[in-house]
């Protein structure tokens, strides 16, 4: 059984992309779990929350890149 719970830096990693853009996504995404807990060290999700949302709105796992600077892309 893996982790119960995770960090900006767990889902950054199951994203391939970064802690930044978790937080980004936190606060940009309205469809993105809100964290079961805020911390001292940060906030925690629960990881059944951040698979599902992945198994919903990612398919392949991964965040699409964007395509240009300045450009909106279909991952917030």
């Amino acid at each position: 059984m893996g982790q119960p719970l995770m960090g900006a830096a767990e889902i950054a990693k199951r994203l391939g992309t970064d802690r930044t853009r978790v937080n980004q996504l936190l606060r940009t995404d309205p469809t993105f779990p809100k964290p079961y807990a805020t911390l001292a060290a940060g906030h925690i999700w629960r990881t059944e929350d951040i698979e599902g949302w992945l198994a919903e709105h990612r398919p392949d796992g991964r965040l699409r890149r964007r395509s240009g600077a300045g450009e909106k892309s279909d991952d917030t």
